[in-house]
């Protein structure tokens, strides 16, 4: 009796390993197949952040087309040569931006990146200095410095664009003639990836504002600053 107990467990035993055999061969050829159509291998999420081929992964945020949302905050200063005519101007700012991957990642070295165009809109208090408030926006055009598996991004970034302001009510001054202003500058930011699609920003540039000679003042502001905030990629 307990000799026909074994043999009946034993084949209960062989019948379950071979179901458990095909069953994982079945699963496996399903993934390899839905990771042939999108591009996206799961078996590589344990080992780097983002897949070898960016450009043909759907999770990789850095891919063409994909839209990102960013908010900072900080503050930015003209230190540069004060004076009676020229006086120091301090403020405190935040911005909103929007932005849209433009390219494939190009490039095999450390300039390997993409192209995302951006709008900004920002808002400005003005706390050591004539006026009180800057609003305006601008359009940046950034490279990203991309990298496999990195989850520390540079950029560079340029941008131009207008602004709205209270500091050429100071007849003071000869930096700021008039209430409507142009703006342009250059930055150097980082991305920090918490997730895949989420994480915290620091950037930090040079700022001049001017209003190409439309007004009779027009010494301009140059300011250096830096901003700190959070993205997200949809």
């Amino acid at each position: 009796m307990i000799f026909r107990c074994d043999i009946s467990l034993s084949r209960w035993t062989y019948r379950l390993v071979v179901f458990l055999a095909l069953f994982y061969s079945s699963s496996t050829a399903v993934r390899a197949q839905e990771s042939s159509k999108t591009g996206y291998d799961d078996s590589v999420v344990g080992i780097s952040f983002f897949e070898k081929s960016p450009q043909e992964s759907l999770r990789d945020p850095f891919s063409k087309g994909n839209v990102e949302l960013e908010f900072l905050g900080g503050g930015a200063s003209s230190s540069l040569y004060p004076g009676a005519r020229r006086p120091k101007i301090t403020f405190v700012e935040g911005d909103a931006r929007v932005g849209l991957i433009v390219s494939d990642t190009i490039g095999c070295s450390f300039y390997r990146g993409n192209f995302e165009i951006l709008l900004d809109g920002f808002g400005a208090g003005i706390t050591d200095g004539p006026g009180s408030w800057l609003v305006g926006g601008r359009v940046f055009g950034r490279y990203n410095f991309t990298q496999p598996g990195a989850r520390i991004v540079p950029y560079l970034q340029v941008y131009g664009g207008a602004l709205g302001n209270d500091i050429y009510r100071d007849h003071t001054q000869k930096i700021i003639g008039g209430g409507f202003e142009f703006t342009t500058g250059v930055s150097l930011g980082a991305l920090l990836l918490i997730s895949r699609h989420f994480g915290l920003l620091l950037e930090g540039g040079y700022q001049h504002i001017s209003n190409a000679d439309i007004y009779p003042h027009n010494a301009g502001l140059n300011t250096l600053g830096a901003q700190a905030g959070f993205f997200y990629f949809f």
